[in-house]
């Protein structure tokens, strides 16, 4: 918790795309390609400042925890060869 390396640019993303959004709302119906261009365009770039905040989440979730196991049906091939007898 002590690592506060990222926490603007995710934050301000996120505000980046809120605004943004209602500003596609606030346009309406009646609005054209050209007039939600530069909404759509703000959207991209909050959503790109957002990224950072998914790569930390990933890496501490992934240190914290012990790697787990999953069953499978077939035969582990790292195993051996396997008799069938």
């Amino acid at each position: 918790m002590g690592d506060r390396r990222v926490s603007r640019p995710p934050s301000s993303g996120r505000s980046t795309c809120g605004v943004a959004i209602a500003s596609v709302a606030i346009f309406g119906q009646d609005a054209g390609m050209l007039d939600l261009m530069p909404s759509f365009m703000a959207i991209g770039i909050g959503g790109d400042l957002t990224i950072p905040l998914t790569a930390t989440v990933l890496g501490v979730i992934l240190t914290s925890r012990p790697p787990t196991r999953i069953s499978s049906p077939w035969p582990d091939p790292r195993a051996g060869a396997v008799s069938r007898a």
